[in-house]
């Protein structure tokens, strides 16, 4: 079984938070333009992984974490997204979260 496959786990999180009594959503702060940017860099990001195409997906990634850094929330939740695909594709070692 490649890396690859082993990586797809929950990596598309819910970005949206109930109010206390979970009635309604409170918006992330984020645009949303910028959350379907993130979604389409996710997708190509997986097509990718089948072929290996490091560059491209070096570029994805800082693409990803520049669309993350207006919004803490999601910052924090694409970090880690961002290391496991940086070792998906050779990128980095892969370190647990919080190893660093």
């Amino acid at each position: 079984m490649s890396r690859a496959i082993l990586f797809f786990v929950v990596e598309t999180r819910w970005k949206r938070l109930l109010s206390h009594d979970g009635s309604k959503e409170i918006d992330s702060g984020m645009e949303y333009r910028d959350m379907r940017e993130l979604v389409r860099i996710r997708h190509e990001l997986r097509s990718l992984a089948q072929t290996g195409d490091r560059d491209t997906a070096a570029t994805l990634l800082a693409r990803m974490r520049l669309l993350a850094a207006g919004d803490a929330a999601e910052e924090a939740s694409v970090q880690p997204e961002v290391r496991r695909w940086q070792f998906v594709f050779g990128l980095s070692v892969f370190e647990p979260d919080g190893a660093r």
